[in-house]
């Protein structure tokens, strides 16, 4: 039980111990008898020598796998950051009427921030999207109309500004609407 709870420790240990461990057995292994035996450390490296070995073989171990699941996680990252970007333009096509409405509305706002209805569900459905954010965690607000401000995320107001065809098409829907209703 000791000897386990003391190996997951180990391993618990932050990436930057585990690479002084590796590089300080390293070298302890691989320096040449000479310099080892200067610094008086050729009976350590005789007596634990095995230990050291192993030490050496694990913190460089555990440094690589670290090392590919820090590129593999980069890589990733930018995959499917670039693939949200390349999907954008459809994401925001296929959004309800109304919810282009709320988003023109947003848009139309010199800082692309308004207050919205914290129960409507196309706003909780745009905020669970990503297309709008919170701008403050916690808000004012009468209880029998719940309002929170929201702004648009960056990625949107970019989409939006990069395609007329898809800032008239947010337009009309808003004219539309405003039509209807007010």
């Amino acid at each position: 039980m000791n000897i386990t709870t003391n190996l997951m420790d180990f391993f618990k240990l932050p990436i930057k111990i585990i690479g002084a461990l590796a590089i300080a057995s390293g070298i302890i292994l691989f320096l040449p008898n000479g310099i080892i035996d200067k610094m008086y450390m050729m009976s350590f490296r005789e007596k634990y020598g095995f230990s050291i070995g192993i030490l050496f073989i694990v913190t460089t171990s555990i440094l690589l796998v670290s090392f590919i699941i820090l590129v593999h996680k980069h890589f990733s990252k930018k995959y499917y950051k670039k693939k949200f970007e390349e999907n954008a333009p459809k994401r925001l096509k296929e959004l309800s009427q109304y919810q282009k409405v709320i988003i023109y509305d947003l848009y139309k706002n010199n800082s692309y921030t308004d207050e919205l209805p914290i129960g409507d569900g196309a706003v909780r459905t745009l905020e669970h999207g990503c297309f709008i954010v919170k701008t403050v965690s916690q808000h004012l607000t009468d209880m029998d109309n719940p309002m929170f401000p929201f702004m648009l995320q960056p990625w949107v107001v970019d989409e939006l500004n990069k395609s007329q065809e898809l800032a008239n098409d947010f337009q009309m829907a808003y004219n539309t609407f405003k039509a209807q209703y007010v």
